[in-house]
């Protein structure tokens, strides 16, 4: 892309341009019929732009090619993007979703997204106006790639969901109640170091090969990806069993137990009359997500109390 035009792409974002607004202004490239949010932010953060190419996922290093940008003006458009907090922004306390308690932790029954909020054109003729959770992948992209499934009335989920939250504070409450074993038994660990050493070597030979021009960025870029991949597969094998291992030793903790009790039996004792953003904050401790579908009860996603015991 030439210079003059990441340049004035920055400096929008940089100016406060929404991400819709400099999509408007990308080119079209051969094969793409539209500018997604996220095909945008990948322009905004692509650091080839300052010279440099991908080492492995996070770290980047110097390129043959020079950079074409400052890197100020790249650094600022990022904390702009920061502090929009784009991808993400927040719900206004006064907005028509304020009272729904699923609206952090809704996601679509059918294809995991997240559930934004549809309404009805609103009362006529004596009808009242309804409110509904709607998959954003049916609201938003190519039609042909949006999801097939039906809108899911906001009071209908909410008020199962309260009643399947009850019970799951009641049975929380009676487990902790319980004693828990005083020596935890953890799992046998396998020890990955060899793995690990063995893809660290074979960086080093990637990485010299691309120093003495053996291979080119686009065979560097192919190689360490297939590296990085091994290794993050490899890392989350070795962090999985490490947090494991912390939770259940946490789990047996007397004090954390009886911490945990102390406020589930709060959480229950106050549900009838908490206000809408005290029970979604119940809500998010309890729960990773709430899958919804049109004429079912919520799936709630459980959080674990090893989980809440460890403080996760």
């Amino acid at each position: 892309m030439p210079r003059a035009r990441v340049l004035a792409y920055l400096r929008a974002c940089v100016g406060g341009a929404s991400l819709s607004e400099i999509a408007e202004k990308l080119p079209l490239p051969p094969g793409r019929t539209r500018w997604t949010k996220t095909a945008v932010l990948g322009v905004l953060r692509h650091r080839v732009y300052l010279g440099e190419v991908q080492a492995r996922p996070g770290v980047w290093i110097p390129a043959r090619h020079p950079a074409i940008i400052f890197r100020e003006t790249f650094d600022a458009a990022q904390k702009a993007l920061q502090a929009r907090r784009i991808g993400g922004r927040p719900g206004s306390p006064e907005s028509r979703t304020a009272s729904w308690i699923l609206r952090t932790r809704a996601r679509c029954g059918e294809c995991g997204a997240k559930m934004s909020s549809v309404y009805s054109p609103g009362a006529r003729a004596g009808r009242e106006q309804l409110y509904y959770y709607g998959c954003a992948r049916r609201l938003a992209g190519p039609p042909a790639e949006r999801c097939k499934s039906r809108y899911v009335r906001v009071d209908e989920a909410e008020e199962a969901a309260a009643e399947q939250i009850v019970e799951r504070l009641i049975a929380l409450r009676r487990m902790l109640a319980k004693r828990a074993p005083s020596e935890p038994r953890a799992a046998e660990r396998i020890d990955r170091r060899a793995e690990l050493a063995a893809l660290a070597k074979r960086r080093t030979r990637v990485l010299d090969a691309y120093e003495r021009e053996a291979i080119g960025p686009d065979e560097l870029q192919k190689r360490l990806t297939k590296i990085d991949a091994e290794r993050t597969k490899i890392e989350a094998s070795i962090a999985e069993e490490s947090r494991a291992e912390e939770q259940t030793r946490r789990a047996a903790d007397p004090a954390r137990r009886r911490a945990l009790l102390v406020s589930v039996r709060g959480m229950r004792a106050a549900w009838r009359e908490a206000t809408p953003a005290e029970r979604r904050r119940i809500v998010e401790l309890l729960c990773e997500r709430a899958e919804l579908r049109t004429g079912e009860p919520p799936v709630m996603r459980w959080r674990s109390a090893e989980e809440l015991l460890g403080g996760r």
